[in-house]
């Protein structure tokens, strides 16, 4: 295991079959992390999964949906920790933005690397915003439709100005990363499901603050 051969120490990790011939030289081991989670996304894993160190492990957790976050007053009033936000800041960019994804496989033989572009998809707002490509990597033995759909999603997922938006609030050990919730607010032009990218939590007497990072999810509740 990639872990074990590193000397780290893991957590909650799924079994994760696919197998990647690629290799890595002077790469950073997060990088191959994230690396490899992508390719097994390609492959069929749900994109609901993340790397963290807890505890001074690696884990691979899930997402989870938690609607019940609350803060106390004083360890006896109890508020939704949405109704809580006490400030904020909020600011959007197209630096990661891509609005054209190019889905290519190489082979390489006799020290000749040939390249085959397996799908290409973009969206209506290249004019506007100029061509934004992302290039994915896969392996030949994808499927056509395989990559079509890899194609699809990540742009889909990429076409997006993305909103940074940082939120503090009356909250508890359950606001963390990989947690999202439902936000309603029309002060704010906050409306959906939200995902805690990072959290950091402080003490002021009785009452538990915490500030965090969040980003708009896309999750609708059967």
């Amino acid at each position: 295991m990639l872990c074990t051969e590193f000397g780290l120490k893991t957590g909650s990790i799924i079994d994760i079959s696919y197998k990647i011939s690629k290799i890595y030289k002077n790469t950073a081991i997060s990088d191959i992390f994230k690396e490899l989670l992508e390719f097994a996304i390609q492959k069929g894993l749900s994109n609901q999964y993340y790397f963290d160190c807890k505890n001074g492990k690696v884990n691979l957790f899930q997402y989870q949906l938690n609607d019940s976050l609350c803060g106390y007053v004083a360890n006896i009033y109890k508020l939704k920790s949405t109704d809580t936000i006490t400030s904020y800041d909020i600011s959007s960019s197209i630096e990661e933005m891509k609005n054209k994804i190019k889905v290519i496989s190489s082979v390489t033989k006799n020290k000749q690397t040939s390249v085959t572009e397996r799908y290409t998809t973009s969206a209506e707002n290249t004019e506007e915003y100029g061509i934004l490509q992302e290039i994915i990597e896969t392996d030949t033995e994808t499927l056509s439709a395989s990559c079509r759909m890899l194609a699809e999603n990540k742009l889909k997922e990429l076409n997006v100005i993305t909103e940074e938006i940082t939120l503090s609030v009356l909250g508890d050990y359950q606001m963390r990363k990989g947690i999202y919730f439902l936000i309603e607010n029309t002060t704010l032009d906050l409306s959906g499901y939200y995902l805690i990218k990072s959290s950091s939590h402080s003490i002021q007497g009785s009452i538990e603050k915490v500030n965090i990072n969040i980003k708009k999810y896309d999750y609708s509740p059967s």
